[in-house]
Order: C-alpha cells, then structure tokens, then sequence
C-alpha cells in the first residue's frame, strides 16, 4: 500500500485516496467495536463523495457506475418515503448510512481495486483487541454467549465470520507474507469467536461460504489449512469452554434447526412480516415501525397465534429475523425489486469478472438472512452496501483499463 501511494504523482489524487484509505480502515476498525461508527460514516460519504466529484470532473461518469447505482439510489429513496405511508419520519437513516457505504465501496473500489482489503482487514483487528482486552480483565465468562462491544452475540457471530471471509476472499490479492501475518487475527480468532458467540445462523453461513470458497479458488492447501484450524480451534473451545447445554444447542440448531424453540418463536415474526406487506405491498410500512406493528398484532391476534405455534416471543421485536420478509415487510414490492436488481447486478458483475470476494460475501449473507437481519443496523450497511460500491467501482476500473488499453 505504501508503494502505490509513493507512485502517485499529483497532490490532490493523493489526498484523495489517503481520505479513502482513512474512510475505509477507521469504518472498520470501529463496526468491530460497534463504538463512533456514524462520524466514520459521515467521513466516508464526504470523502468519497469528493474523490467521485473530481473523477467526474476529469473523466465524467459513464454507465458502467451510473447504471449499477441506480437501484441502490431507489432503494435509498423508497427507504425515505414516509409521507405516501403515513409513518413519520420512515427509514431515512437506514438510507443514508446504505448510500454513505456504497459510495465509499464505489470510490475505493475505483481507487485501489486490490488493495481495498487491507484497510478492511481492520474489521478482524478491533475484534481481535476487543477479545484480548475482555480475556486479559476476565470478562469472558464460560456458559455465556460472548458479545463483546456488539449489539448481541448473533451480531458478534456474523462479524467474525465475515471477518474470516475477507482474509479467505481475498487470498489471491495477498503476497505470501501478508498471508502469515493477517492468518491469527483473520482467521484463528474471529474462529473463537464465532463459538463462544454460539451464533449458529453464522455458523452455518461460514461453514456454506468456506465450502463455496473453496471451490473458487485452486489454492485448495491454503483454504484447507484454513478450515482445519477452524475446526480445531472450534472443537476444543467446545470441550473446554462451553458447557453441555450450549453444545447441544449448537449441535442442535445444525443438525435440526426446524425444531429449536427459536424457529418456533420467529414463526410469528414471520408471519407479522407478512402481514405488513399485504397490508402495504407496494411502499412497504418502513422497517423502523415493526416493534409497534408486532406488538399490536400479537396482542389483537394472541389467542391465534398461541394455538399455531410452540412459542411466542413476548419481547420487544425491532425486525422480523428473516432478510427477505424484512425487505418486503419494511420497504414493499419496490425496495424488494431495488434489492434483487442491487444484488443481481453485483453478482453478475463479480461473476464476469472473476471477482470471488462479493461473489462469497454475498452467498454468506443470502444464507446468514434466512434466520436474521441487519440492514437496519450500521454493521448491515458495512457487510451489503459496501460490498455492492467496491465491486462497481473495480469494474469500473477495468472497463476504463481496457478501453484505454484499445484506444
């Protein structure tokens, strides 16, 4: 990283992609540490926002960003209806923060196609420090699902096994010392975290895209050795740290996951989902409504519901634990068409071109969102939008390439 920025000539370029460079690692360092994201992200949307303006000043802007941009745009949109709901203020966070991600993935993707992972490799660091820290003052406690600084453990779950993918996505961008130096806080212990999570949403989302990856890539010994020690490491935290009941959950929720009372608490979230899209199919009733909408729908309809369903969850609910009955739920038939032209395009994209790293994070998070949900948090808008920007913005790159290669 250092040569490719000694190599660059002009002053501004240079400030520019320093910016994007800061954006990017500082967005996540901080999502590891669910700690003084929004300020990284105002960072990130103006940063990027300036480098896009002078690379519109000096090359414009041609289809290949604007095309693959404009569902992203809808789908910020649609979030931020709320006066053809009735809903107040609607989503319009959750809008900005998406929009703040994926014009940071665009402008680093387009600044430094091969080298956006390193910066991200800080995502793994905080999470790595965070558990050091909490070892070091004795706050890991056995028989607890461990959180650290995240919302919950299922939160801490899904980031380590991201974690683990961007160390395994972008194995042929890495020289050989790279890949020795970032394999402890990678791979080694985001793997301890994602059992002492006991999140097996996440678990079984990394076992599919460790499997997926490694039929992509023809360095079969490096993601061998890889899921070895993951296995290994997961095998004796099991023994040593956790205890039988959380064992039998874990091997449970693998081997019958119909049967936890979990998926039979979530049945009547999904169905409350449901619900609210019928009831608004086209707008959706705005993903910032659901605790109200669940509340009032399990108490109108308690009696139904209680004969349905083993369990019925009698918390307070923020979202329907199921990607796409949330998609649906909170921003309607166009956020749901936003979304699969979004995601469609993206994986089009990174197919033509070879490009693994969003091909195997998408894949994660399509099997992740069967039993959860995130777009509504800022960790949400980190593992889908930015992955959305940075694959746009390195075919850009290449689509530029070739044509000046041609010309």
């Amino acid at each position: 990283m250092y040569e490719y920025f000694k190599n660059i000539k002009y002053s501004k370029k240079k400030l520019t992609h320093c910016a994007l460079l800061i954006a990017l690692a500082w967005i996540s360092f901080f999502i590891g540490l669910d700690r003084h994201v929004y300020p990284a992200m105002y960072f990130s949307l103006i940063s990027s926002s300036i480098y896009l303006f002078f690379l519109y000043k000096k090359q414009g802007l041609s289809k290949t960003i604007v095309f693959p941009l404009l569902p992203i745009i809808a789908l910020c949109i649609c979030t931020s209806i709320s006066w053809l709901t009735g809903n107040g203020k609607g989503d319009f966070r959750y809008a900005w923060m998406w929009l703040s991600m994926a014009l940071l993935g665009l402008a680093a993707g387009s600044a430094f196609p091969r080298k956006a992972w390193l910066p991200m490799m800080f995502l793994p660091l905080s999470l790595t420090a965070s558990f050091l820290v909490y070892a070091c003052i004795g706050k890991i406690v056995p028989g607890e699902n461990l959180r650290l600084l995240t919302h919950g453990p299922n939160v801490l779950g899904m980031l380590a096994g991201y974690s683990i993918l961007i160390y395994l996505g972008n194995l042929n961008d890495m020289t050989r010392k790279q890949k020795w130096l970032f394999f402890p806080p990678a791979i080694l212990i985001p793997s301890i975290l994602m059992v002492l999570s006991g999140s097996r949403g996440a678990f079984i989302a990394l076992a599919a895209s460790v499997f997926l990856c490694a039929c992509m890539y023809r360095a079969w010994k490096t993601i061998l050795v890889s899921v070895v020690i993951l296995m290994a490491g997961m095998l004796f935290l099991s023994t040593t740290h956790l205890k039988n009941y959380q064992i039998d959950r874990l091997k449970q929720g693998v081997l019958h996951p119909l049967q936890q009372l979990s998926f039979q608490a979530r049945q009547a979230l999904w169905e409350t989902a449901w619900a609210g899209f019928k009831k608004k199919p086209v707008f959706g009733s705005q993903m910032s409504n659901f605790k109200k909408i669940f509340h009032d729908y399990r108490q109108k309809n308690y009696t139904i519901l209680r004969n349905k369903y083993t369990y019925i969850d009698t918390n307070e609910v923020y979202h329907p634990h199921n990607l796409y009955l949330g998609i649906l739920f909170g921003w309607g038939c166009i956020g749901g068409i936003a979304f699969i032209i979004t995601t469609g395009a993206t994986l089009l994209i990174a197919k033509k071109n070879a490009f693994i790293f969003p091909l195997i994070i998408l894949f994660y998070n399509a099997i992740f969102g069967i039993s959860g949900f995130n777009l509504h948090r800022k960790d949400g808008a980190y593992t889908f939008f930015l992955i959305y920007g940075l694959t746009i913005g390195r075919y850009y790159l290449a689509k530029k390439v070739q044509y000046e290669s041609t010309s």
